[in-house]
């Protein structure tokens, strides 16, 4: 991607390079590859399978053994910056995935083996053998949403698929440190209000951050809030939203469409005293909403309220029962 004249004085300086270059200013092939920063490597194995794609200062000796042991993450550039995978349901149906993130496409197999009740053990090798610098080299908020809640939520109906006692002491459950992700482990509270929540103290009514985040946190964190990260994670309870398959492409409407369905199916409005009846999410976590009126703009948004009132608002119990594999078709 380097102007001519550099490749040639390049050329002219190391004679002894004698691999073809390829100058592609536009990135038109480049694209194809979806880099993850510059330089970067392309780890390949005997079968010409690509094992890793990450950047030059990854090429250490414990990295290159986890390649020749790992699964191969299947990586395929086609037109549009998409990645495009067919998975079979059967003999009648397919999902269809897409992104242009490669992290993203291993977290949506890998909730997607759990859907089907297939064998996980190889995506969740994958999983934990993903170099760490591939996570932080996520910038936008879309990639990060969509890859750790599809990863939250398959990990919680995995456990809970092969234990579900595990769930009878739901503090030790949702702290606990169990999930290796990148190399690192991770609880569902890591992942809930240190990554997607930016660092927010999980009982302050998402009122307080955390004073001293870990630096593994602050590199992986989301840039902003969005309370619309509600309405898309499952803990496993009969209360939580569907499931559904994020994609950094499109999680925008998706985040929308969560929000709407959800809200609409466990709000009541009632006119006769001027009331809304609202699930208990919305006030555990009432600052990442905007407080009361923030809560009241999102309903009326969705359409719960008229525009024109402001209701006493009520929050609702929470139902703790375990109620899985509860995918939004």
């Amino acid at each position: 991607m380097e102007d001519e004249t550099v490749i040639n004085n390049f050329k002219k300086k190391n004679p002894q390079v004698s691999l073809p270059i390829f100058l592609d200013k536009e990135e038109r092939v480049s694209n194809y590859f979806l880099p993850p920063s510059y330089p970067y490597s392309v780890v390949i194995n005997q079968d010409g399978k690509i094992l890793s794609l990450t950047n030059a200062a990854d090429l250490k000796a414990d990295s290159i053994s986890v390649w020749l042991h790992q699964p191969v993450i299947p990586i395929v550039p086609v037109s549009e910056k998409k990645i495009v995978v067919e998975q079979s349901l059967g003999d009648t149906k397919k999902v269809v995935m897409q992104t242009t993130n490669s992290m993203v496409l291993l977290s949506q197999q890998f909730l997607y083996t759990v859907k089907t009740n297939e064998n996980a053990d190889k995506l969740i090798e994958a999983i934990r053998s993903i170099p760490f610098d591939s996570l932080a080299q996520f910038q936008d908020d879309a990639t990060k949403k969509a890859f750790w809640i599809n990863i939250y939520n398959g990990f919680i109906q995995l456990e809970l698929k092969k234990d579900p006692t595990s769930y009878s002491n739901r503090n030790h459950f949702f702290s606990t440190r169990k999930l290796n992700i990148a190399q690192h482990v991770f609880s569902y509270d890591d992942i809930e209000h240190g990554i997607l929540r930016r660092s927010s103290i999980k009982w302050s009514l998402g009122y307080a951050k955390k004073w001293f985040p870990s630096t593994t946190e602050k590199v992986l964190r989301v840039n902003s809030v969005d309370y619309r990260i509600h309405f898309a994670l499952n803990c496993g309870a009969k209360s939580c939203p569907p499931i559904a398959f994020y994609d950094n492409t499109k999680i925008e409407t998706q985040l929308d469409i969560a929000t709407k369905a959800y809200l609409t199916a466990s709000c009541s409005y009632d006119n006769t005293i001027n009331k809304v009846y609202v699930p208990s999410l919305m006030s555990w976590f009432r600052g990442d909403f905007g407080g009361k009126k923030g809560q009241l703009k999102i309903l009326r948004s969705v359409q719960i309220i008229p525009g024109n009132i402001s209701p006493t608002i009520q929050y609702k119990k929470y139902d703790w029962t375990i109620d899985l594999a509860n995918f939004n078709n």
